[in-house]
């Protein structure tokens, strides 16, 4: 998904987390993304930190392993994770 550094010379994280990504996600990376946002009272993007080869925080792992999953027996185990974590009506 992500072959390079998109802009090596952009190293000022403040100028980074200012501004975001045009893209569009869906569940369940739209889901783990309002979570971590939730949880660091911020808005938060681990594709940023893919991006432009900042840190990475430990709490972005599952956002990881949901970009990573790469065969179907994974992404099913993740998305069975979601389902059963999902509250019930």
């Amino acid at each position: 998904m992500f072959d390079e550094i998109l802009e090596p010379s952009i190293a000022d994280i403040e100028t980074i987390e200012r501004h975001e990504l045009t893209s569009l996600a869906v569940f369940p990376l739209l889901q783990e993304r309002l979570f971590l946002c939730h949880g660091a009272g911020k808005s938060v993007d681990p594709e940023k930190h893919l991006l432009f080869d900042l840190p990475m925080p430990l709490a972005f792992e599952p956002y990881i392993e949901l970009i990573t999953a790469s065969t179907e027996e994974e992404r099913r185990a993740l998305q069975l994770r979601y389902v059963a974590a999902m509250p019930r009506a």
